[in-house]
């Protein structure tokens, strides 16, 4: 089952009930930058399979960075973290983390496919085609 600690530091919020499929969506004043931070968590069979974050992306990238304090090993939470790194700018950060995402969970898809888009930003045309590549070889069904 997963970390209620980890889902509660990512929703900032008590209202919290993980069974077997659980959404949250919160807009609430953030109480480490005072901005409005809009975040959605879907859950199905005990797993985060929708995580995303409008507003604030540091917020999200300290709330990534708790969970992985409490659960190292936990490869989504790199990916997201991935994500909110890259929209903050934070290119480099950002490659590192699904790097590690992929080192825990060498079949993550998704950690590939957004390297991909890491390197492609970065200008690293051979790094991006290869990262989308092996995106698509560890779930075909992904491209459409």
């Amino acid at each position: 089952m997963i970390d209620k600690v980890i889902l509660k530091m990512a929703s900032n919020t008590d209202d919290y009930g993980v069974l077997d499929n659980y959404s949250h969506y919160s807009n609430s004043k953030s109480s480490t930058c005072g901005d409005n931070i809009k975040i959605y968590i879907q859950v199905k069979n005990e797993k985060i399979i929708n995580l995303k974050y409008q507003g604030n992306f540091e917020e999200a990238i300290i709330a990534h960075n708790k969970a992985l304090s409490l659960k190292p090993d936990y490869a989504d939470a790199y990916n997201n973290l991935g994500i909110a790194l890259k929209e903050a700018g934070k290119l480099e950060e950002s490659e590192s983390s699904f790097l590690d995402a992929i080192k825990i969970n060498p079949k993550g898809f998704l950690a590939y496919f957004n390297l991909g888009v890491v390197y492609y930003e970065l200008n690293e045309v051979d790094k991006c085609e290869k990262s989308y590549i092996k995106s698509i070889q560890e779930n075909p069904k992904y491209i459409n």
